[in-house]
């Protein structure tokens, strides 16, 4: 699992959105799949500079356990790319990015 700058990040649309009214807080993490290659899994998200994010995923959606697939990712303030090889190999997986404290 790797992170990786995104060099088109002007490009891409936006991957947060003001939300007051969400849980109290200021804004949404949206997480944005590509489409799976022989390489696994990709996934783009917008980060603010100097906070924390962390990919984590599940097979099942209703158990509440989640696994730590890449920690203390650094945001740059702008959009980043997130890797996940082994997904070649899942038939179905769920992924979600938290912002850490």
């Amino acid at each position: 699992m790797t992170a990786l700058p995104n060099a088109s990040g002007a490009t891409n649309p936006p991957a947060t959105e003001t939300n007051p009214a969400a849980t109290g807080a200021d804004h949404i993490l949206r997480l944005t799949a590509r489409p799976r290659t022989a390489a696994g899994a990709e996934f783009q998200f917008a980060t603010e500079a100097g906070k924390r994010y962390r990919l984590e995923g599940t097979t099942d959606l209703t158990c509440g356990q989640w696994e730590m697939l890449l920690k203390d990712i650094q945001g740059t303030g702008g959009a980043l790319q997130v890797q996940d090889p082994a997904a070649f190999a899942l038939k179905q997986y769920f992924y979600r990015i938290i912002t850490l404290p």
